[in-house]
């Protein structure tokens, strides 16, 4: 069973990406997705929407990226063609002190023109990064000097002396790590990054830290940042994250292990996929809240609606349905069946169902959920599409591989019965566990598709708040973020249903030697097409 688990577990993640990788190409061709919900923040960093959305990156595949080392090495080969190249001291300038590592190793072996500019734009900055002191523009001297200063406060120039002075700013007010991080300049915006991103999952965080690390964020990068009052800095801080997450390889010098990963990850599905795997999806751009929050919001709608309409189809189909001997049996026996699988299986059905929607109320901090989702109206059009989704259901379970499948479950029922005409209340909690679980297996690994389908379009058509409806409202908007997401749902439930089949008739005993356990086909061909009556009923 752990290797079942295993190799489906493994199914399913690989559908995950190769269904995230389809839709994401799909409406990033087709057009103009917010995949990580950076472009709401364009007027306060006053940058230009498309900048944002990150329109001039590859869409899967980056060849090769280039951080700040390989951006500051491609400058100095332009000024080696041409040392008055304003592009390149331009590009120098606004690097900053991010720069300064690679022009202190490269500079010396660079020619001599080129050895002037850099000195020449290095004086310039030396009094910031020293305290006042100025630096000589000749390059022999120049060089004697730099080398000193790296001597002197070279250990200033890592990526952890800048991370621990930022920690310490957002922790306390401390002038020292504040006067340290502004001396050496941009150097320390990656360091800066990362506190602030790590402030949005603190709740503990100190909303003057996170003001202080935005003041100095604000002067670093020359973009307002600033919050315009306490409740304000959360909203500030993903605006500074959005305007790092496009400009950070200008500033940023990534390890070799870093740099193959950002083939990948600097891309816009890269960039997606990174923040999707910490749970942020991007914004809805039908609803215009976070996508993350509308599923966990709407989900429950849907697993009543298309739960409770696969456990009908079950039950009636267990009870009603079958080949035509299954049909003439007793209308007693038939009863029996039906009010065997639905019971079980309701209550199985009412604790996950209140299970999950509890864990969506305690994942959106909303209490009221459950009671919102139970609204009179909204339970009536629940209910409604229930039944039409168990009808559709139903009708597909009539297929002889799956109505045989339903019939191992059956006979599973009919066997207990007459092998204990009175049952322990042991054997009774055994059976309903056994017949619940049947109940709920079913509809996933024998019409999980079409209970998908119908759900999809009864929501939509009946006004049920599930993902279904929204789903169709989002594929007549282009709506990527929420698409997207959507469409990872199903795959589980797609993949799950192997699984699902396994399982049932692993637990109902009816798998034999040599045959894959999750072949629902396989398996259910086996089962037998008659009823189960008395004088078959082992001794």
């Amino acid at each position: 069973m752990v290797r079942v688990l295993l190799r489906e577990s493994g199914l399913i993640v690989l559908g995950l990406f190769a269904s995230s990788v389809l839709v994401f190409a799909l409406f990033d061709s087709l057009a103009d997705p917010d995949w990580t919900d950076a472009a709401r923040h364009a007027p306060r960093l006053a940058m230009a929407p498309a900048v944002l959305r990150g329109e001039a990156l590859p869409r899967f595949y980056e060849a090769k990226p280039r951080d700040a080392a390989l951006r500051t090495d491609d400058d100095l080969a332009a000024l080696a063609r041409d040392p008055a190249d304003p592009g390149a001291r331009g590009r120098l300038v606004h690097r900053g002190s991010a720069a300064l590592p690679t022009l202190l190793a490269h500079t010396p072996a660079s020619p001599a023109a080129v050895q002037r500019v850099v000195y020449g734009l290095l004086a310039d900055t030396a009094p910031r990064l020293t305290g006042g002191e100025s630096a000589p523009r000749e390059p022999e001297a120049a060089r004697r000097w730099w080398s000193h200063f790296i001597e002197a406060h070279g250990l200033d120039f890592r990526s952890g002396y800048a991370q621990r002075q930022a920690d310490r700013l957002l922790e306390h007010d401390s002038p020292n790590a504040h006067e340290r991080l502004t001396r050496i300049g941009a150097f320390a915006l990656p360091a800066l990054a990362s506190a602030l991103e790590r402030s949005l999952g603190d709740p503990n965080a100190s909303a003057a830290g996170v003001t202080r690390l935005l003041a100095l964020a604000e002067t670093l990068s020359g973009h307002t940042l600033a919050p315009h009052d306490r409740d304000d800095a959360p909203e500030a801080t993903r605006a500074f994250l959005a305007w790092w997450s496009i400009e950070h390889l200008e500033y940023d010098t990534l390890s070799p292990w870093n740099r193959s990963l950002a083939r990948v990850f600097e891309t816009r599905y890269g960039r997606w996929l990174l923040r999707a795997l910490s749970g942020q999806f991007g914004r809805s751009a039908v609803t215009g809240t976070l996508v993350g929050r509308e599923a966990a919001r709407r989900l429950p709608a849907s697993a009543l609606a298309s739960g409770l309409g696969g456990l009908l189809a079950t039950a009636f189909v267990l009870g009603f349905g079958g080949n035509a001997a299954l049909r003439r049996r007793p209308r007693a026996q038939k009863v029996t069946d039906f009010v065997g699988a639905l019971v079980p299986g309701s209550a199985a059905f009412v604790i996950a169902w209140s299970a999950l929607a509890r864990a969506c109320a305690r994942a959106l901090a909303e209490p009221s959920l459950l009671a919102e989702l139970l609204r009179p109206g909204h339970v009536v059009r629940m209910v409604l599409g229930a039944g039409v989704v168990g009808a559709v259901a139903g009708i597909w379970m009539q297929r002889p591989r799956a109505s045989a499948a339903l019939h191992v479950v059956r006979v599973d029922a009919e066997r207990w019965a007459l092998q204990a005409s009175t049952p322990t209340l042991r054997q009774r909690l055994v059976h309903g566990l056994r017949i619940g679980l049947a109940s709920v297996l079913v509809p996933l690994g024998f019409a999980g598709p079409v209970v998908l389908l119908g759900s999809l379009v009864v929501e939509w058509l009946l006004g049920v708040e599930g993902m279904g409806a929204l789903t169709i409202q989002s594929l007549a908007r282009f709506d990527g973020p929420w698409t997207l997401v959507a469409s990872l749902t199903v795959v589980p439930l797609l993949f799950g249903r192997r699984w699902a089949a396994g399982t049932l008739f692993l637990v109902l005993g009816a798998r034999p030697e040599g045959e894959p356990e999750t072949a629902p086909e396989a398996v259910a061909a086996r089962a037998p097409e008659t009823a189960v009556t008395p004088h078959e009923a082992p001794p």
